[in-house]
């Protein structure tokens, strides 16, 4: 919701609304990728059978191996 402060006119008050909503559409745009980054963190921590704040953790200390090739074989961690 957008209210604008009574002492604006018609015209300021769409080209602050105008920012306003610029400025929403970036933000969502930046929290889905925030999520889409944050889901393949959930996925490649259940093939490790760790959580995601572990997998998050690792990789923040540089400490995250890469994958074998039989931890992307294996389907049974897999839920999709």
């Amino acid at each position: 919701m957008f209210i604008a402060p009574p002492n604006l006119g018609r015209e300021d008050a769409m080209a602050a609304y105008s920012q306003y909503e610029s400025w929403l559409q970036a933000v969502a745009n930046i929290w889905g990728e925030v999520r889409l980054t944050w889901e393949r963190m959930e996925y490649l921590a259940r093939k490790r059978g760790i959580t995601a704040d572990e997998l998050w953790i690792q990789v923040l200390r540089g400490e995250a191996e890469r994958l074998t090739a039989e931890e992307w074989a294996n389907e049974s961690r897999d839920e999709e």
